[in-house]
């Protein structure tokens, strides 16, 4: 169903055992945010509930709960797969290949570290172009197809068409980078929550992901044991891939996650006096229907809503 000109589509993630929404009209380039939404589950969607198919009755039912409960009137769906649900790597080619060497250059190395058959994955890639050197970089993704099939067996009992499935860490910088006129050159999202995950975000496109980094005893219980962690854990990265980042400087450093404490920031920015520090808000620059800014949801928490956004963005 569309409002005046613009499509509506409903961008949606499964985080542990919440699901969150995100109900966007698409105005040409720009995007108005028409509701926001989050619900409990009674499991969460991982690797380990998809393997049993009595579960998509119930993943089902919480998507129109939420569609009902909320008014909402997409019949698109844009949805976010958790990261840890999929292969991801970046690597570098030789300039100058054509798509068939490409693809060639891809399926090898998927052949290498994939922990089953080919078969059993669909593989995108997407190149993304250096004017310097002698390398472009390109980023593949691996997800398993019973992944993608259960997904359709949920929607398919929901009035929603499934028309985009995507990674949650490709729609985090969408969320972040997408209605700026000029992203970051470099840019850091720093996950809080029972672990540390660090996401570098070079001129708006993905460059790095430090993901679930175990929690030292303590490091994460106060702010400034927090701002000292994440230092520590930035520094590792660059020292790690200083061919790669090793001239640049952090632009941004974004914060989300349920630790994420607003006390960490001063302390981190004696740590990172270039960097500009503060939490992930996907709202601030895309436009709200009336009524939507003053939801609690938006004012209180925007962070949580990142990767919703981003889906809407795509």
């Amino acid at each position: 169903m569309a409002i005046g000109d613009g499509e509506i589509l409903l961008g949606l993630n499964f985080v542990g055992k919440r699901l969150r929404a995100i109900e966007g009209e698409i105005l040409g380039e720009q995007v108005r945010i028409k509701s926001v939404a989050e619900s409990r589950l009674d499991l969460p969607f991982d690797q380990q509930t998809i393997e049993n198919e009595d579960y998509v009755p119930t993943f089902s039912s919480a998507i129109n709960k939420l569609l009902d409960e909320q008014s909402i009137l997409a019949n698109s769906a844009h949805f976010a797969l958790d990261r840890r649900m999929v292969f991801l790597k970046r690597i570098t080619i030789d300039k100058g290949l054509n798509e068939e060497q490409i693809r060639n250059h891809i399926e090898w190395e998927v052949e290498q570290w994939l922990a089953a058959s080919r078969d059993e994955f669909n593989v995108i890639y997407d190149k993304e172009r250096s004017d310097f050197g002698q390398s472009d970089t390109v980023l593949i993704a691996a997800v398993r197809k019973r992944i993608i099939d259960y997904l359709k067996r949920i929607f398919v009992r929901t009035p929603l068409t499934l028309k985009v499935v995507d990674i949650d860490v490709l729609a985090a910088i969408r969320g972040l980078m997408g209605n700026r006129p000029k992203p970051d050159r470099l840019a850091a999202l720093v996950d809080i929550h029972k672990n540390l995950d660090i996401l570098l975000a070079k001129d708006g496109k993905f460059a790095y992901l430090n993901e679930a980094s175990g929690e030292k005893e303590g490091d994460l219980e106060n702010a400034e044991k927090m701002a000292n962690r994440i230092h520590e854990e930035l520094l590792k990265i660059f020292k790690e891939y200083a061919e790669e980042f090793g001239s640049l400087n952090l632009d941004t450093i974004y914060l989300s996650g349920d630790k994420a404490d607003v006390e960490v920031i001063p302390y981190l920015q004696q740590l990172q006096k270039n960097a500009d520090i503060r939490f992930a808000d996907p709202f601030e620059r895309v436009e709200l229907a009336t009524g939507t800014e003053l939801d609690p949801l938006i004012k209180n928490n925007p962070e949580k809503f990142l990767i919703s956004v981003g889906m809407i963005i795509h």
